[in-house]
């Protein structure tokens, strides 16, 4: 056989483009004849090391970095959170609707002889002069201990 078409179909079979029906003809004729089982040898090797070459280097996939937070910074965050949570729930317990005391308090305090600024304004009998009605231009109050009821000074 003609050493250039032996060499042809020894290069299709290695590449995988020799039909089936030639393939097996030409593995009949290289179990007959040794030095083309060699030639053989070598153009699959050649090959071989062809498609490594030019495939290139494997790609690798690419590792993307994960982001670990330090232990300190997550404790602070948790720390955080709690003091926000407990602030918002103390305001939101804090947050309940001003009631009004029933009038039935104020007059129980004035019965027992409680005393304010106001009151003290309002009655008619103030220490000092009897009778005289307590102006805030004029007068000024006193007070002497916290259980006593303030005395006004009024000044001309």
């Amino acid at each position: 056989m003609n050493e250039e078409i032996i060499e042809r179909l020894l290069i299709d079979k290695a590449s995988g483009e020799l039909p089936a029906d030639a393939s097996a003809l030409l593995d009949a004729w290289l179990a007959r004849e040794p030095d083309a089982r060699a030639q053989a040898r070598q153009i699959d090797e050649t090959l071989r090391l062809a498609k490594l070459a030019l495939a290139g280097p494997a790609e690798t996939a690419l590792l993307r970095p994960r982001f670990q937070p330090p232990a300190w910074f997550r404790r602070a965050a948790l720390m955080a959170a709690c003091f926000a949570a407990g602030l918002g729930l103390g305001l939101f317990l804090l947050r309940q609707p001003a009631l009004a005391p029933p009038a039935a308090s104020f007059a129980a305090a004035s019965d027992a002889g409680f005393w304010s600024s106001s009151r003290l304004r309002a009655s008619s009998s103030i220490t000092g002069a009897p009778g005289a009605k307590f102006s805030a231009q004029g007068a000024r109050l006193i007070w002497k201990s916290p259980v006593t009821r303030p005395q006004t000074e009024t000044s001309s």
